[in-house]
């Protein structure tokens, strides 16, 4: 891993929070560095919506386009990692990893 990997990263994914979509309302976006279960190089994304997010809020219709946004910002940094999203109320954060 290159020592900067992360600093990369970080500033990756803080510019495309400024283009997200307004809803649902991402509230933090927190990630960790490591290996797939096919033992590749990994960024495994965690995307914390607001608390009060509707039920049907969570569709690919809403989260696709946070999960585009967020892969194609990390891909842009050029480091040879395949990006992993998940999405979480902050609540269940500590139950689904990723800097809990």
């Amino acid at each position: 891993m290159q020592v900067d990997e992360p600093a990369r990263i970080q500033e990756a994914i803080d510019r495309a929070r400024g283009q997200l979509p307004a809803r649902p309302v991402v509230v933090d976006v927190r990630f960790e560095l490591g290996d797939d279960s096919t033992g590749d190089p990994a960024v495994f994304v965690m995307t914390l919506l607001d608390e009060q997010t509707r039920d049907e809020e969570w569709t690919s219709e809403n989260l696709d386009p946070i999960v585009d946004q967020l892969t194609e910002a990390v891909v842009g940094t050029g480091l040879d990692r395949l990006v992993y999203v998940r999405f979480a109320r902050p609540s269940e954060a500590s139950s689904n990893g990723v800097g809990a």
